[in-house]
């Protein structure tokens, strides 16, 4: 940690709500110098805490009109431009499964259907999850270590 403090790259906060702020407000610093895909916020917090930061950097992106339109419910809802994740592995009809852990941007959301068209981090390999198979998914700016 005193490697990360002398390098300016450890921040404090007087509250947990202010840290969350802090680290999405940086997230979105991150991602105007590199590409979404090379940036995530890692925790070894709890579940509600992921949620938080994932809400937090969802709430900036959509204030700054980076993500706008339809959504599909995956927990939370999800845009196109989103970033997600599995949580649980996924089998995809004659395709290799994804598996946990993996990321992806939300290309595409077919409104009738409420299906996702997720471009899968690294590869660029597209694919399509069903509403029914939507909740392998959460939002992706943040995740556990």
């Amino acid at each position: 940690m005193a490697h990360y403090r002398e390098r300016g790259e450890l921040q404090f906060a007087d509250t947990r709500v202010a840290a969350v702020d802090h680290a999405a407000q940086r997230y979105l610093e991150l991602t105007e110098a590199h590409q979404s895909s090379a940036v995530a916020l890692l925790t070894d917090a709890s579940n509600a805490e992921v949620d938080a930061l994932n809400r937090r950097v969802q709430a900036l992106r959509e204030q700054r009109g980076e993500i706008t339109g339809s959504s599909v419910e995956i927990g939370e809802h999800a845009h196109a431009g989103d970033r997600v994740i599995w949580t649980r592995p996924m089998t995809v009809n004659g395709e290799p499964r994804v598996e946990n852990g993996i990321r992806g941007e939300v290309v595409a959301i077919d409104e009738p259907s409420q299906a996702l068209r997720v471009r899968l981090d690294g590869s660029g390999r597209e694919l399509d999850v069903a509403r029914e198979d939507a909740g392998a998914l959460r939002l992706g700016y943040a995740s556990h270590v």
